[in-house]
């Protein structure tokens, strides 16, 4: 493994390990408006939220992917001005996007719930998000700048910043206005204003951080010229960003077709928790449940893009083929090597799990279903990435495009034949696989990479087996002998990933670099030996 090949990896850690913490702390944020509003508050605010992940995913994603693509392209050429000049026009850009959704949001709130088949709860829940698009745009024109220059300690900490400032004021507004009398409805909204706030506090810190080096970036632009205008840099933004933004948008294109067809074809009211609300809305706050414990393996699949992308992008322009062969390699193994003891664990622990979180079972076994497709869920994130870093923007626009297709049609089947959320999980994990068999086909046609199955997965799936196996021991004797479903889950997990890492070790599936780069790797090469690495 090169230098290179392990910066970035740190760097995928890093966002790894940011995002998992982010996503722990968003978890505090769900998990008490389902304890405050019961499934159907959370119903109102996941039916809003497929719809405003997808407005926001160019600003969110698209956007900073692209600029961090094109500098990381520029930089290698040490190309400072035309790196700053691609910044600044994406700054524009994006905070023109972001304007608009906001002032679309915010004006015609009650029309966007009207077209999309809504009830009138999820109104409040789309205004407090009103003002977020805006700051995630300029947020993420200053992400894609500095991860395109490989500081990906930025994003990593304001992740963590957005996330604890939306718990801690959402749920702070949520209890206050539900003690005040208010509907959840209303209560609702001021948790989502928490999200809005979370966004701007960490737009602020990156464009601290922004600042703290723009003197020293200013040295180096200015000591070159401008070669391109402002219109040919928006048009060079702007056809690399729309195919990578739908492209990359994977998840919110899943969160938005759910919350169109769910509420439209089960839109009989049921009273649940005493209130009348739609079934499909229900279902969707049942679903909304286990996409928080979901994101947070799935985080891998985001910070394996943000990584991929600048620096596949990179070793493509420099066209060092054996370079670009070894990233792309190293990219797929260890999304694998992370994903496959994630759907394992998750499958076998679904109902404590749930019990843990929500302190009942419901939907465990939709959790169950998107766990075996967790696998695919990362692969398929992170093998659009590295189509993007190959600059083949309008193919992954195309295999994303095509399975949505599919999972859209699979929804109203299924949904019709009367699956229900059952039905919505599985077209989801179709979705998924059908993304990564596409995408892993046209990377073997584009470059011509040849993976060692047995390497790559089948020792990461038989200490997947082996640990899935000791898991569910350690949680059966444990839950026997003290009765305590907390303890018995944190020992299984803790167990758990143990024994995975041991297994894997004695199996030689990892590398010698690949342990050195973990927290006191050292340790382990010296500890283990270089016998059981490979």
């Amino acid at each position: 493994m090169s230098k290179a090949s392990a910066t970035w990896i740190r760097g995928t850690l890093m966002l790894t390990l940011a995002g998992i913490i982010a996503k722990i702390i968003s978890a505090f944020y769900k998990v008490p408006i389902e304890r405050m509003t019961g499934t159907v508050g959370l119903g109102y605010y996941q039916n809003i939220y497929g719809l405003y992940s997808l407005l926001t995913a160019a600003s969110l994603v698209g956007i900073p992917n692209s600029i961090s693509k094109l500098v990381a392209e520029e930089l290698s050429k040490k190309e400072y001005r035309k790196a700053h000049d691609i910044f600044r026009c994406a700054l524009v850009l994006t905070g023109g996007i972001g304007f608009v959704i906001s002032f679309l949001l915010i004006v015609f709130g009650r029309t966007v719930c009207n077209v999309m088949g809504w009830e009138s709860g999820s109104y409040y829940a789309l205004l407090g998000m009103g003002i977020a698009p805006f700051f995630v745009s300029i947020a993420g024109a200053i992400r894609g700048y500095l991860q395109g220059m490989q500081q990906m300690a930025p994003t990593a900490i304001s992740q963590i910043i957005e996330n604890l400032i939306k718990v801690v004021v959402g749920i702070g507004l949520l209890s206050m206005l539900l003690q005040q009398g208010y509907d959840i409805p209303v209560a609702i909204g001021g948790a989502a204003f928490g999200v809005s706030l979370g966004f701007v506090c960490s737009t602020f810190f990156l464009l601290l951080m922004y600042l703290r080096q723009h003197k020293k970036v200013m040295q180096r632009v200015k000591q070159q010229k401008s070669q391109e205008t402002f219109g040919f840099l928006l048009k060079k933004i702007g056809v690399i960003a729309v195919p990578i933004t739908v492209a990359s948008a994977a998840l919110s294109i899943v969160l938005a077709i759910d919350a169109i067809t769910l509420p439209r074809l089960l839109n009989t009211s049921v009273f649940m928790e005493n209130k009348w609300i739609y079934e499909g809305t229900y279902i969707n706050g049942v679903l909304g449940k286990i996409q928080t414990i979901i994101n947070v393996p799935l985080v891998l699949s985001v910070s394996l893009i943000i990584s991929i992308v600048p620096t596949i992008s990179a070793a493509n322009t420099k066209e060092t083929k054996g370079e670009l062969k070894r990233k792309i390699l190293e990219g797929i193994e260890i999304a694998v090597k992370l994903a496959l003891p994630a759907t394992v664990g998750i499958a076998v622990l679904a109902q404590p799990i749930l019990n843990f979180v929500y302190q009942e079972p419901e939907g465990y076994q939709y959790l169950q279903v998107m766990a075996f497709g967790l696998i695919f869920m990362i692969l398929a994130q992170s093998m659009t990435g590295i189509l993007q870093g190959l600059s083949k923007y309008y193919t992954a626009l195309s295999i994303v495009l095509v399975s949505a297709g599919v999972k859209l049609v699979l929804n109203i089947v299924l949904i019709t034949l009367g699956f229900q959320g059952l039905g919505v999980t599985v077209a989801t994990v179709l979705y998924y696989m059908l993304m990564t068999g596409l995408s892993y086909r046209q990377i073997k046609k584009e470059v011509g990479i040849q993976q060692d199955i047995l390497h790559v997965y089948g020792k990461p799936a038989l200490a997947s087996i082996i640990m899935g196996g000791i898991v569910y021991i350690v949680f059966q004797s444990v839950h026997q002998l003290l009765q305590s479903n907390s303890i018995a889950l944190i020992a299984s997990v803790g167990i758990g990933g143990v024994t995975y890492v041991v297994v894997m070790i004695f199996l030689k599936a990892f590398s010698e670099e690949e342990l050195r780069i973990v927290p006191h790797g050292e340790k382990l090469v010296k500890k283990f030996g270089r016998k059981h690495v490979k």
